[in-house]
């Protein structure tokens, strides 16, 4: 069977189907054909076929791309969060480390960036060496704190004088 005679079973049931008589959609496939004697297809050459296939490959190549671009994005975005919280602990960290060695307030040093925080904690920590000389003065400091002032001394009950102080 040629494929204008299928073509012709398959007009003629479709045709038969709402009810249409026989000679009614003989006259019809007659009438159609006598304007156009094949029914006309579209032509692909092999070019055609080769060219489908071609852009099937590119949209497939393009959705691993975009899947693959999906992944990075979302590898780059969990990386820059996980570098903020790093930095955030850092900048904690150095708040409560300059806040114990300095008059600053919590206020004052949340304001500030990391870069100025690094470089306040490093001030800090050159200010603050211990050197011969810097422990000697922080123990003579210690000592005056713990030395009375001109005082009138204490009373000694046993042998019932004032001892130390100013007499």
């Amino acid at each position: 069977m040629s494929s204008v005679e299928q073509t012709r079973e398959e007009f003629m049931t479709a045709c038969k189907a709402d009810g249409t008589a026989e000679e009614v959609c003989s006259a019809r496939w007659k009438a159609a054909h006598e304007v156009s004697p094949t029914p006309s297809q579209p032509a692909q050459s092999p070019g055609d076929a080769a060219l489908l296939k071609q852009v099937e490959m590119l949209k497939a190549r393009v959705a691993i791309r975009d899947k693959q671009l999906k992944q990075a994005i979302e590898i780059a975005n969990r990386a820059n969060d996980k570098r903020k919280a790093e930095q955030e602990a850092e900048k904690q960290s150095l708040i409560l480390s300059i806040q114990s060695d300095s008059k600053f307030s919590k206020d004052e040093l949340e304001a500030k960036t990391l870069e100025d925080l690094q470089t306040m904690r490093l001030t800090l920590d050159r200010s603050i060496e211990k050197s011969f000389a810097s422990v000697a003065a922080e123990i003579d400091a210690a000592n005056r704190k713990r030395e009375p002032y001109l005082t009138a001394g204490y009373y000694d009950p046993a042998s019932k004088t004032w001892k130390g102080g100013v007499s």
